[in-house]
């Protein structure tokens, strides 16, 4: 592998930041493992954390093994719940991660299963970090390598299978089982982009043929409105005798504003022309009431439209509605800032009413372990006294983060009448409030999901993949190195603040080293300054450092310059430079200066001046 100098100052740059989680990959504890979710830390491997000397190092990790289908395990250090990682192949770095986990004996990761996809000889390390908050510990030493585990590729592969839309069912998916499948790696599209990917096990005696669904309606409500399609790869459940199979073919496009427009219009023109019954009863029957929910949850507008009809049909009908905040409950939640929408469209009698109680403590839901904190509260509806659960049209719910939870790691978990849980939508607004959209009242807990498996509440034996997580709107992408490899040709992947992702991996950066025609742009703050970098295209670096911190991509590929693709020139935005502008189009500062004559001096352009790049 090439290597290249980028000076001790640079280097001292990257292992220096402080750890920062850009993606994460939740191992479901119903595989009787311990919990794992595989965050990327700004740590590189290769240094030593354990300089302070009033703080003890956590104890090294030992019991390295490999266990089926090239899952591994190692014994857990007492009083740690996170651990990096790094598995090299032929000698080459091959992925780094964090894993954090429950408290345990044991911690077993199987991510490497369904990531294997070559011949070659395997083998990992890990070391126990110590959390941020931990005043008494430090990171441990890097335990010696694992042995050595060979992977020779069988020349039979799974086959794909197809992927669809449900008719019935607003984001629904389904698609056909195969033999041999361990895993099926469903992924979700958004406007062209891969946007979430969940990992959902082969079902204990299922045979090819059989039909499988997964509901995707909840990613889809907490993205908006937009163009969403899907494929499907299969993960074998042996990899000796059979390799993972290539993703399949894209399904058709499911196109969620064409779902929204077509509502919106129905109603417009029964409030237009119709009193407001009837026009409430026009919107109950335009479509299935999940349809009428993703379209209140997605679309701030279509709700808008709903509240100014419940309005009118509320005054029709002489319906009163409010909201009962108890004291207890005052205590996470303002009761100021809780607004419903849709509440008078269920009423039974002259009034409804939103009471939000504490869940008392002997019906609390239990909750794994992992959750840091929760808050559980019953949300009900009533109308004259009498409790509404099931609705005739959704509600909309706007409040505040309960208090102690971090709007950062909020997971919704709604605990249905008939004993199902599932996670809610929600998107958090910009006044700190959070909006989501219902069709049935009971328990909901507010949790922090922290390192959580974020499905093992609900006792599913599904898993997400690697996603990213944007706190601030609820956009979740699938890992950026997927994202890189699946990228349109002369793409310019642009990764903006909100998705918090300051640091690249070396598997992500070779991503970028292999495609050779993608541009990739980060917006970040680090230390609350703010640092914009593009690597253009050709220009990502093979080199062997684990982890490219915030401060190293800055030091190196630092610039206020977008990249021009299919344009001639650049217009000077402030902060520029020319050496920045020629880096982030591909051009050395010699090849740009002589492309603009009129710049006398190299150190020295002016705002609004334009460049000429070709």
């Amino acid at each position: 592998m090439r290597k290249y100098g980028f000076g001790a100052f640079a280097l001292a740059l990257a292992l220096t930041v402080t750890s920062v989680n850009c993606f994460s990959l939740n191992v479901s504890a119903e595989e009787g493992e311990a919990l794992a979710t595989v965050s990327v830390s700004d740590n590189d491997p290769g240094s030593d954390n354990t300089a302070d000397t009033s703080k003890t190092p956590l104890a090294t990790p030992t019991g390295l093994a490999w266990r089926d289908n090239y899952a591994f395990s190692f014994n857990a250090s007492e009083g740690c719940k996170q651990y990096d990682i790094e598995i090299c192949k032929d000698g080459e770095s091959y992925y780094s991660g964090r894993l954090t986990t429950s408290q345990g004996s044991e911690v077993m990761c199987q991510s490497l299963s369904y990531r294997v996809t070559e011949s070659g000889s395997y083998k990992f390390r890990v070391r126990a970090t110590a959390a941020a908050d931990d005043t008494e510990h430090t990171d441990s030493e890097w335990s010696e390598w694992s042995e050595e585990k060979t992977y020779v590729r069988p020349d039979r592969q799974l086959g794909s299978t197809k992927i669809y839309w449900d008719t019935e069912k607003a984001g629904q998916v389904n698609f056909v089982t195969i033999d041999n499948a361990g895993y099926y790696h469903i992924m979700l599209y958004y406007n062209g982009y891969i946007v979430y990917g969940v990992y959902t096990r082969a079902r204990e005696g299922e045979t090819a043929g059989q039909i499988r669904s997964y509901d995707l309606s909840r990613k889809i409500a907490e993205f908006g409105e937009g163009q969403y399609s899907v494929r499907i790869a299969v993960c074998s459940a042996d990899l000796d005798q059979y390799a993972n199979g290539e993703a399949g073919p894209m399904s058709d496009i499911y196109d969620t504003s064409v779902g929204v427009s077509s509502l919106s219009s129905i109603l417009s023109d029964a409030m237009a022309n119709q009193s407001a019954s009837e026009a409430a009863e026009t919107l109950k029957n335009s479509a299935d009431i999940s349809a009428i929910q993703m379209a209140m949850q997605t679309s701030d507008s279509f709700r808008g439209q709903v509240k100014e009809l419940e309005a009118k049909y509320a005054a029709e009908k002489g319906i009163t509605t409010s909201r009962n905040v108890s004291e207890e409950a005052r205590a996470y939640v303002d009761p100021d800032k809780v607004e419903i929408v849709g509440a008078a469209f269920n009423a039974v009698g002259n009034s409804v009413q939103l009471d939000m109680n504490v869940t008392p403590e002997e019906k609390k839901v239990p909750l794994h372990e992992n959750y840091l904190n929760s808050v559980q509260l019953d949300i009900k509806l009533t109308s004259d006294s009498s409790e509404v659960h099931e609705l005739q049209v959704p509600v909309s719910i706007t409040m505040p983060v309960p208090g102690g939870i971090d709007a950062k790691q909020l997971v919704i978990l709604h605990y249905h009448q008939d004993g199902t849980v599932e996670r809610a939508a929600f998107h958090i607004n910009g006044d700190g409030t959070i909006t989501f959209t219902v069709r049935e009242f009971s328990t909901f807990v507010f949790a922090g999901s922290g390192d959580a498996d974020n499905n093992s509440s609900d006792n599913t034996q599904d898993k997400e993949s690697n996603v990213i997580e944007d706190s601030d709107s609820g956009y979740t992408t699938d890992s950026l190195e997927e994202i890189i490899r699946s990228a349109a040709p002369n793409s310019v992947i642009t990764i903006t603040k909100g998705q918090g992702i300051n640091t690249l991996s070396n598997s992500q950066m070779q991503a970028l080293v292999k495609r050779g025609d993608v541009t990739l742009v980060m917006e970040y703050t680090y230390q609350d300054k703010e640092y914009r970098i593009v690597i253009p295209a050709g220009k990502a670096v093979n080199n062997d450092i684990a982890w490219y911190g915030p401060l190293y991509l800055s030091a190196y590929f630092s610039s206020g310059a977008v990249p021009v693709t299919g344009q001639g020139e650049y217009i000077v935005k402030k902060g520029d430079t020319l050496g920045a502008i020629a880096r982030a189009n591909g051009m050395s500062l010699a090849q740009i200066a002589a492309q603009n004559p009129q710049i006398k001096d190299v150190n020295f352009i002016r705002i609004g001046q334009k460049i000429k790049l070709q």
